[in-house]
């Protein structure tokens, strides 16, 4: 096989792998409490970055998260009720949680 064809066919399969790994079904164990802290538990359990405004969390209480799920899946528990969602581009390895409304959970 050419260099190029082998590198591009390497490039593609590295693409692949990251765009399913928000589908893989993986264990969390994150109690529920302060967003900064528990968001970060979240994202070293998951194996992503997370990119949060800590001012914008201030006083958020997320709940727990616990059991086999996907990071979708688990994120969507957490955030329910906290006036945050949350965004990842297909393929990022970072999600971004952002505040979206006046009713926060405390």
């Amino acid at each position: 096989m050419q260099p190029l064809l082998i590198v591009s066919l390497m490039f593609l399969s590295a693409i692949l792998v990251q765009s399913c790994k928000q589908y893989d079904m993986l264990t969390f164990d994150v109690p529920a409490g302060e967003a900064n802290k528990s968001l970060k538990q979240f994202a070293l359990q998951a194996g992503l970055d997370i990119l949060i405004n800590e001012s914008d969390l201030s006083g958020i209480k997320t709940n727990s998260v616990e059991g086999e799920m996907t990071t979708d899946a688990a994120l969507k528990i957490m955030l329910e009720g906290t006036g945050l969602d949350y965004h990842q581009e297909k393929g990022s390895q970072a999600i971004a949680v952002y505040y979206i409304n006046e009713n926060k959970s405390k």
